[in-house]
């Protein structure tokens, strides 16, 4: 991909830059973007210092439009492509960025081996990125015009990464306004340097995906145990009670006993007895009327029943 936008940048700029000896300033940027979507965007950005299209008689929208159809840009078909505008010090820079959102094993697929190679691994809880970028074989024009622009400070390129998560660790220069990871790729894109590597490595921020789908599945299967039971549920007698005449208790036989015809249909009850306890009436004893009798020995008058006399004692006979 660093291949494909030196390209671009020398194609569409370097003539006019070198032939109007103008101190002008490209600027180039590729790298990576973590999506929170679990995709990770790949990018390449040229960009010209937006002071120096008025001195070349360009607008922003030619300028725009002169980067869209050069040849190079037919490399981007089915990226997609947005302008752009990026500060740099008190410099502003405008150009094109192609960008395509892929997933973590397509990364590598996508690049070309020859320039970029790229290894995003997930392990203990970390997400390992490791960038190799080679430099290409470049024609020695192509090079010494790179290098003259690099030595004259008119141009400058940097592989970025950033990502919504934790930086654990790496060996680029971190922004501490933005958290984007850079490095300066200048060297290698002039042929300086063989090659860079470019280490990252972010935490895993936790998925709680598999948690959700277990409970969603826990509750669906809870639901249908209990809806099978319920239909395999014998259903209640619907018979309604009859309340029996004469209750029969547990200890009486079931058959009632057969009743004498001979008893008569109606019983005299028996008298109540009195709880309280009434005193034995004595019966008065009538004495029948008899004779009169009188002491012999005094003359004194005898009661009835007396065997002795009242007076003297005598007995009576």
């Amino acid at each position: 991909m660093l291949r494909k936008v030196k390209k671009a940048v020398l194609a569409a700029l370097m003539a006019i830059v070198t032939a109007m000896s103008l101190c002008s300033c490209v600027a180039m940027e590729s790298g990576l973007e973590f999506l929170e979507n679990g995709l990770v965007r790949t990018y390449s950005t040229v960009t010209m210092e937006e002071d120096m299209l008025g001195s070349m008689g360009m607008t922003k929208e030619e300028y725009i439009e002169s980067l869209k159809e050069s040849e190079d840009s037919e490399q981007y078909e089915g990226w997609e492509s947005e302008t752009v505008e990026m500060k740099k010090g008190d410099k502003t820079y405008i150009g094109v960025r192609y960008y395509k959102d892929v997933t973590y094993e397509d990364v590598t697929g996508i690049q070309s081996a020859e320039n970029a190679e790229y290894n995003i691994e997930k392990k203990d809880g970390k997400i390992n990125v490791t960038v190799k970028i080679k430099a290409g074989e470049e024609s020695t024009g192509d090079s010494s015009q790179m290098e003259q622009l690099i030595s004259e400070g008119q141009m400058t390129a940097a592989f970025c990464i950033s990502a919504p998560y934790e930086l654990v660790e790496t060996n680029g220069t971190i922004d501490g306004e933005t958290g984007k990871i850079s490095w300066d790729i200048v060297e290698v894109m002039a042929g300086k340097k063989s090659e860079m590597t470019l280490t990252a490595s972010f935490k895993e921020p936790f998925n709680a995906l598999p948690l959700i789908i277990i409970i969603i599945a826990v509750v669906v299967i809870g639901a249908a145990i209990a809806i099978v039971v319920t239909l395999k549920k014998p259903k209640a007698n619907t018979v309604p009670y009859v309340q029996p005449e004469t209750a029969i208790p547990s200890s009486v036989p079931a058959e009632a006993p057969v009743v004498s015809e001979n008893i008569p249909e109606e019983v005299t009850p028996a008298p109540e007895v009195s709880a309280v306890t009434e005193e034995p009436v004595q019966e008065e004893v009538v004495e029948e009327p008899s004779e009169k009798r009188f002491c012999a020995n005094c003359g004194n008058e005898i009661k009835s029943g007396a065997q002795f006399c009242q007076n003297c004692g005598e007995k009576v006979n």
